[in-house]
Parts: structure tokens; C-alpha cells; sequence
């Protein structure tokens, strides 16, 4: 692109050049800033604890609470 007054080249170099280290020291705060590694700590942590639950859950455990469930309710309508 021909730039048709003077200047206007280096006029364009310094303001992208700005543009460029503003980015860069947003960049530079975010990954110093220890609250958000800190909250993806924990939802990771939350996660892996869902995780580990529906493993379980679908495991020997659905079974397990299914037969709970039934004879707790067999109870109940025996006793009615």
C-alpha cells in the first residue's frame, strides 16, 4: 500500500508498534494474575470429583441403590 505523505510510514510502524506492546502486556498481567489459575484449579478439581462419581455411579453402585431403593419401598408398601 503506497503511502502518499511524509511520515505517514513511520507515523503507521509506531502505532502498530503500541498496539503490539499493549497486547503484549495484557498478555504478560493475565498469565501473572494468580486468581484465574487458582479458580481453574478448583473447577478441574470439580470436574475430576463429577467425573469420579458417574464412574462409580454407573458402576457397582447404580446397581447397589437400585436394590436399596426397591426393598426400602417394598417395606414402606408392606407396612401401609
Amino acid at each position: 500500500m503506497p503511502f502518499t505523505e511524509a511520515g505517514t510510514e513511520r507515523t503507521n510502524y509506531a502505532e502498530a508498534r503500541i498496539v503490539l506492546l499493549e497486547r503484549a502486556r495484557r498478555v504478560w498481567t493475565v498469565l501473572r494474575d494468580d486468581r484465574g489459575i487458582e479458580t481453574l484449579e478448583w473447577v478441574l478439581i470439580g470436574g475430576l470429583i463429577t467425573a469420579m462419581a458417574l464412574v462409580v455411579y454407573s458402576g457397582s453402585l447404580q446397581g447397589n441403590l437400585v436394590t436399596a431403593v426397591t426393598s426400602v419401598g417394598a417395606a414402606i408398601a408392606g407396612a401401609v
